[in-house]
């Protein structure tokens, strides 16, 4: 897995999970996995790559701390490119998915 990079509030996120920071990964084809360093709100959206809104996995929830992971049932979007973004207090990361059908 590449490094990524995101800045949030001056901090840099590299490879996420760390015990006090946040990040957003895909671990299975299926799901998106996330971790908190302490409990928060947290919105999880999946966008198209014109910016329409296609599913809201979570909005405002409030999560613990912790590894989280959300399935992401896909079955009526056709194959193609889309970004999922989390935010979580004022962490926002956006990432991009591949769907082929």
């Amino acid at each position: 897995m590449m490094p990524s990079v995101n800045r949030s509030r001056g901090r840099n996120f590299f490879n996420w999970p760390q015990s006090n920071e946040l990040g957003l990964e895909r671990q299975a084809p299926d799901q998106i996995s996330f971790a908190l360093p302490t409990a928060q709100k947290v919105t999880l959206r999946i966008f198209d790559l014109t910016g329409k809104e296609m599913a809201a996995l979570l909005r405002n929830e409030h999560k613990t701390a912790g590894v989280h992971a959300i399935t992401f049932e896909a079955q009526k979007l056709p194959s193609g490119i889309y970004l999922y973004r989390l935010q979580a207090g004022e962490f926002v990361e956006t990432k991009r998915m591949v769907l082929i059908r």
